[in-house]
């Protein structure tokens, strides 16, 4: 049941009356929901409940049939549920797509608590769908270029390192390494090799590893690897060097400096089944 109607902004803003369960989720939301309630929820759920309404209502648009699409204010809907509410007043807008996204994406980036992947998300959606240059995005939201860059290059990271969107159990894990691996984390696992870069993730978040820590465990890492490659090319280079037997004789320039491993003469690069 509509309750008043104005203009806000050339957008038509009804405010109503509807059933929590007719109002659906957004698309364009960003944030991993891992199950966890954090201290800023529980205050939210809190003055909710002590005023009996949403001192800010949330905003909705219609999608047929008869359904209602979120446009910004998931987690006061969410705490309304929590509280047993069925009803809850809303304001009912119409505007396209991309202004839903949109709204959804100025909203969320209005947080204090936003990690650094949901902050790459936010830009690396806005660049992608909205074709947004880095130099926008940063006048945008009040940040530096460089900083934009950064954060797109994390959310990359995670499409192509972390489980993200596989099943439920890794989504939680998800917003786990989410909450423990920051920007400063990112650059130091960027430069390991991409075949260790989600167990390095994992090994910050089960360790709980400083910056400094992972610094320090990727030398090692790297160190281990730089030995192995040394000690394969010492042994490499002592099966060339290993002296042939007096019957391996080159036929065309006398010479007996076989290399065992390629039957090939290294005086004058002729090659020939070995004699055994």
């Amino acid at each position: 049941m509509a309750l008043s109607t104005q203009i806000e902004g050339g957008i038509s803003m009804t405010k109503m009356k509807v059933d929590l369960e007719d109002i659906l989720p957004s698309p364009y939301q960003l944030r991993v929901d891992s199950g966890e309630v954090d201290a800023e929820f529980i205050q939210l759920k809190a003055s909710i409940a002590a005023n009996g309404g949403f001192l800010q209502l949330p905003r909705v648009r219609l999608q047929p049939p008869g359904k209602f699409e979120i446009v910004y204010g998931h987690r006061r809907l969410q705490a309304a549920r929590e509280l047993g509410w069925t009803t809850v007043e809303v304001e009912v807008v119409e505007i396209s797509d991309n202004a839903a996204a949109l709204a959804l994406v100025d909203e969320n980036m209005g947080r204090k608590n936003l990690n650094d992947f949901e902050k790459g998300r936010v830009f690396k959606m806005l660049q992608e769908k909205f074709g947004l240059s880095q130099d926008a995005i940063a006048k945008r939201y009040g940040v530096g270029q460089p900083m934009v860059s950064r954060y797109i290059s994390l959310a990359k990271f995670e499409d192509t390192v972390m489980p993200h969107g596989i099943n439920p159990a890794s989504e939680a894990e998800v917003k786990q390494i989410e909450g423990k691996i920051t920007e400063g984390h990112f650059r130091v696992i960027s430069k390991a090799p991409p075949n260790m870069q989600a167990d390095l993730a994992r090994k910050v978040v089960q360790e709980n590893l400083s910056v400094k820590d992972l610094e320090v465990e990727v030398k090692r890492i790297r160190g281990e690897q730089s030995e192995a490659k040394n000690k394969a090319a010492t042994a490499e280079t002592k099966v060339s060097h290993t002296p042939t037997p007096d019957n391996a004789i080159c036929p065309s320039c006398g010479s007996n400096r076989y290399t065992v491993k390629t039957v090939k003469c290294n005086g004058c690069g002729t090659e020939r089944p070995m004699d055994k």
